[in-house]
């Protein structure tokens, strides 16, 4: 790799700062050179990373050579948020009007989802209840390092608890699979993805939902869409076509700052509305609609075609006989 592209990231500032940096050396790499630094501390490199992390015991000096890419960073970065979290922002004032826009676009794309088979991959169950009076099957799968809760909380559970590249269920089985609060935190991204195609029926939607990178939410952390891995659209559509997927429809939503002011929630109608017009690239969440792609196996050479036989009465006793014309004559049927 080229030692010019390396520079130091700090990723730990403020007054915060020194808390966070002291880990135990439970949870430091094995492999590790000390040496000296610029400031005269000591400083530990850890060589089991391919990007050479540096991890320093000055309050905030925690520094990453970055060797990858930016994409790579991030990748080695993400954490799950916890279910609790989740259930916590949308109980609240913020997290309920941002799960009515949301629900609203989705509403949009899946109009009619009468006898299909919807699955919501993440935390989803917050979008899916207006499909449970019309699809034939409503199911929602909870990755295990997200945790589940019960859901719904007054009919038999619907929730399944499973690994993400594991997915419990049959080949071609999903007729809709909504992916939200997944994307941006799994650590194997393509391996769910598979996964998600293998599912997925050959004329049946996948809607995926990830942060926006380019907009607000993903920048502030006081909601859990700024955790994780965000998006622009057209790196979602390329990961999507590089995991054999077409992209179909692209929607944008969450226009609106994430602010607990109450007038702005009550005017958060008429942001979205705007923004839906004229602000794009801004919005909070990317959602892309894509089918799987199927292509029919074409022969590399022509089949030869059977031919055509007649089973001849008293075949086996021409096959016993010796002549030639005895063995292949057609018998008299008078």
């Amino acid at each position: 790799m080229d030692r010019q592209r390396m520079r130091p990231v700090n990723i730990h500032r403020g007054k915060n700062a020194q808390a966070r940096s002291r880990r135990p050396d439970s949870i430091l790499p094995s492999r590790r050179h000390s040496r000296q630094n610029h400031s005269g501390e000591r400083d530990y490199r850890d060589t089991s990373y391919p990007w050479g992390q540096i991890i320093s015991s000055a309050p905030i000096n925690v520094l990453i050579y970055n060797r990858a890419s930016p994409d790579q960073m991030c990748y080695a970065m993400r954490m799950w948020t916890d279910v609790v979290d989740l259930h916590e922002f949308y109980r609240s004032h913020l997290g309920q009007i941002a799960r009515r826009l949301i629900r609203e676009r989705i509403r949009r794309m899946w109009p009619d989802v009468r006898n299909m088979s919807v699955l919501g991959l993440g935390y989803a169950t917050p979008y899916l209840r207006p499909f449970l009076g019309e699809a034939e099957r409503v199911t929602s799968l909870a990755p295990a390092q997200q945790g589940v809760m019960p859901w719904p909380s007054d009919e038999p559970g619907l929730v399944v608890l499973a690994d993400e590249t594991e997915l419990p269920f049959a080949d071609l089985s999903i007729d809709r699979l909504l992916i939200i609060h997944a994307a941006e935190y799994s650590e194997q991204l393509r391996s769910m993805m598979r996964e998600a195609w293998r599912i997925l029926s050959g004329n049946g939607r996948m809607l995926i939902i990830a942060p926006n990178r380019r907009g607000i939410w993903a920048r502030i952390e006081s909601t859990p869409i700024g955790f994780g891995h965000p998006y622009s659209s057209s790196q979602l559509k390329r990961m999507l076509r590089d995991c054999l997927f077409s992209p179909v429809q692209t929607e944008h939503a969450l226009y609106m700052p994430p602010t607990k002011r109450r007038f702005i929630l009550h005017s958060a109608s008429a942001v979205e509305h705007i923004g839906d017009r004229f602000f794009h690239a801004i919005s909070g969440v990317v959602m892309v609609e894509a089918t799987k792609q199927v292509y029919a196996a074409t022969p590399a050479f022509k089949p030869m075609q059977k031919r055509g036989l007649i089973n001849l009465p008293g075949r086996g006793e021409a096959l016993n006989s010796r002549s030639f014309n005895d063995r292949f004559s057609i018998p008299n049927y008078q």
